[in-house]
């Protein structure tokens, strides 16, 4: 769901893994601006609460 959500828009796929280590790192490759955008704005927060939850990001991590 995540996938299909973040990359709806776009040519070049992001893997929810990847997503997750920049999240982790809060280091962002410029190459994806549009699908973290997407993350965080057309995800449901249930959905990012427990893609957050399955990755180990803490919600500290996403308050930032």
């Amino acid at each position: 769901m995540i996938e299909t959500t973040i990359n709806a828009q776009t040519v070049n796929y992001l893997e929810g893994k990847k997503l997750a280590r920049m999240i982790k790192d809060m280091v962002f490759d410029k190459e994806y601006i549009v699908r973290i955008f997407n993350f965080f704005t057309d995800v449901p927060l249930q959905d990012v609460e427990r893609f957050a939850a399955e990755h180990g990001i803490t919600e500290e991590t996403l308050k930032t």
